[in-house]
């Protein structure tokens, strides 16, 4: 009898709760607890430093949590922030930023 583990998908993960923080590791759904009060004042203040250095220089975008990106098949995280550079915008989609395998499946075969 062998121990075979269910993994979970991108397209499982989709279907999760919205009310709920989860990010998909390795294909196991794993949920966070809410970010304490000092967490949220330095995510707030991080974001707004990076943000003014960012857009007055034109590099690119900055993005505060909640928004997907997409690792693998089986690996969604959700970063407190996130910056994807000018060279990169390729990447955002309007539901997720495409962080890993999904950039290289939409170009084709290696």
């Amino acid at each position: 009898m062998s121990d075979v583990e269910t993994r979970l998908t991108y397209a499982d993960y989709l279907k999760t709760a919205d009310d709920e923080r989860y990010e998909l590791l390795d294909g196991k759904l794993v949920s966070s607890p809410s970010p304490r009060e000092i967490h949220q004042y330095c995510l707030g203040r991080l974001f707004l430093q990076l943000g003014t250095f960012v857009y007055g220089r034109n590099l690119g975008k900055v993005y505060c949590s909640p928004f997907d990106v997409v690792l693998s098949e089986t690996d969604v995280v959700r970063p407190d922030l996130l910056f994807v550079s000018s060279g990169r915008a390729g990447i955002i989609t309007a539901d997720n930023v495409q962080g890993g395998y999904a950039s290289v499946a939409r170009q084709g075969p290696v």
